[in-house]
């Protein structure tokens, strides 16, 4: 897996899951972001990985410098 693209907004631009997601799949989702034509999916990470994968991601996030741009990590 990779990131292909970083989007930045707002919390009030995050619109509620939509009312076809319902149950189980509900909890892995935060809501919808509308970007131009297209809605991005928001993920609950913790809920999405595993503690192992969660770990790894916390231990990265501190050894990267703030405000280093995802195109740089690459």
């Amino acid at each position: 897996d990779e990131v292909s693209e970083v989007v930045r907004a707002a919390r009030d631009q995050v619109l509620p899951p939509p009312p076809l997601v319902r149950g189980v799949d509900a909890s892995y989702l935060i809501g919808v972001l509308p970007v131009g034509e297209r809605m991005i999916m928001l993920l609950h990470p913790e809920r999405v990985l595993t503690e192992a994968e969660a770990s790894e991601l916390r231990r990265l996030s501190t050894e990267v410098p703030a405000g280093t741009a995802a195109r740089e990590l690459a």
